[in-house]
């Protein structure tokens, strides 16, 4: 009974090992094989670009309120975007250079 354990054993280690070797490179194979395919199913879709209108001045008109938010209304829709102060200073200041700059001397 020893000898047929024994003969058992020294059998299965080199087929374990070939087992091993084999399946680890069909997987690597495998994996190698479908990545693109796994790499489409990872990485999120991209949503499709929108086409944004700039705003004219007969569209839009901007102004500021009593705590110095900036507001850009739309005139067509009525719809309106608030900014911050921080934003709403930095417009008019740069728009403020911009005409003080180019007024004839």
């Amino acid at each position: 009974m020893k000898q047929i354990i024994e003969k058992v054993k020294s059998i299965m280690k080199p087929v374990s090992n070939w087992i091993l070797f084999t399946s680890a490179i069909v997987v690597s194979f495998s994996l190698g094989y479908y990545y693109p395919s796994f790499q489409k199913l990872i990485e999120p879709k991209e949503a499709p670009a929108k086409f944004v209108q700039p705003l004219t001045l007969e569209s839009c008109s901007v102004s500021v309120t009593d705590r110095g938010e900036m507001l850009i209304i739309n005139r067509t829709n009525g719809e309106f975007d608030v900014y911050d102060e921080q934003v709403g200073l930095a417009v008019f200041k740069a728009y403020g250079n911009y005409v003080t700059s180019n007024q004839p001397k």
